[in-house]
C-alpha cells in the first residue's frame, strides 16, 4: 500500500511502489511521481510522462530526474539492486546513471561518483554488455543490465536521498 498525498482524483493513478514508506518527487511540470524508500534510505521514483507511459531518450530521462533534484538511479552493490523491490519495472527497461567512457578505458562508470560499474556477482543480462550495444545502460524487468544506445528509448527511474 502506498501513501498518495492529496485527493486521489488529483494524481495520476500510476502507483509505482509496493512497500512503505513512500516518497514522492515533483518534476519541472509539477507532476508528482510517487516512489518508495529503499533499504539504503534513498527515494526511487519511476517517472511517467503521461497516461501512455512513453519511453524517452536517455538525455531526456536525465534532465527529468535533475528537474526533481534527483539523478538517474545508480547502485553501489548487487544487494542494493536486488532489494529494489518497490520500483515498477513491469512496463520495460529504465535508464541508469551509467555510461561507457573512453577516458576510463571504455569501462562503464557511474556518473554519480565516477566509480566503475562493478557490483560483484551477476548484474549483466545474458551476452551483455554487447560490444555494439551502446554507451549507456538500461535495467530490465529482471533487474539485469544491458548496454544500450543513448539515443534509444527506455523509461525513467530517478533516485535521491530520502
Amino acid at each position: 500500500l502506498c501513501f498518495l498525498p492529496g485527493p486521489p482524483e488529483s494524481l495520476p493513478r500510476h502507483v509505482i511502489c509496493e512497500a512503505e514508506p513512500a516518497c514522492a518527487m515533483n518534476d519541472i511540470a509539477g507532476t508528482t511521481h510517487v516512489g518508495y524508500v529503499g533499504p539504503n534510505n534513498h527515494c526511487y521514483a519511476r517517472f511517467k510522462r503521461d497516461t501512455t507511459d512513453q519511453s524517452v531518450e536517455r538525455e531526456t530521462a536525465r534532465t527529468a530526474c535533475e528537474s526533481a533534484g534527483a539523478h538517474l538511479a545508480s547502485f553501489e552493490t548487487l544487494a542494493e539492486l536486488q532489494n529494489l523491490t518497490g520500483a515498477n519495472l513491469t512496463s520495460g527497461g529504465v535508464w541508469l546513471a551509467a555510461k561507457k567512457l573512453a577516458c576510463a578505458g571504455d569501462a562503464y562508470t557511474w556518473e554519480t561518483n565516477g566509480d566503475k560499474l562493478n557490483l560483484g556477482g551477476n548484474f549483466w543480462d545474458a551476452n551483455q554488455p554487447a560490444p555494439s550495444g551502446g554507451d549507456c545502460v538500461v535495467m530490465g524487468r529482471n533487474r539485469l543490465m544491458s548496454a544500450a544506445k543513448c539515443d534509444g528509448s527506455a523509461h525513467v527511474l530517478c533516485e535521491r536521498d530520502y
